[in-house]
């Protein structure tokens, strides 16, 4: 038996706060360009009955994230792999939610796809 929890960062739900849709649009898509596999979660199950794997599972799971969390995922990874290509209103936005974080309020809800497979053998 086979059990994997991945991200995926095409479910994350940001919140936009004063600047809008628009800001969570380019942080989307500022996180989207700054990781390797960002749609990693969606894609394993299909990987694995691809690859012979039986009994294929996926359940999704959504959580809100605390702000150590939102920190390391969302803020440190557009600060440090965007970095001076970050766009100002996503810098905007960051300083505004971590403040939002800090306070302990909702800044993220990651959903990650539990999947569960068997080998045939």
């Amino acid at each position: 038996r086979l059990v994997l929890f991945e991200l995926d960062y095409g479910a994350t739900i940001l919140p936009p706060g004063h600047a809008g849709d628009e800001a969570v649009r380019r942080a989307n898509a500022a996180l989207d360009a700054s990781l390797p596999q960002p749609r990693a979660g969606r894609r394993i199950p299909r990987l694995l009955s691809d690859r012979g794997m039986t009994a294929v599972t996926a359940t999704p799971m959504s959580f809100a994230v605390s702000e150590p969390i939102w920190r390391r995922i969302v803020r440190d990874t557009l600060l440090t792999r965007a970095g001076e290509r970050l766009d100002g209103m996503v810098a905007t936005w960051l300083e505004e939610h971590a403040a939002v974080a800090a306070a302990g309020g909702f800044v993220a809800a990651f959903t990650g796809i539990l999947t569960t497979a068997r080998h045939p053998g």
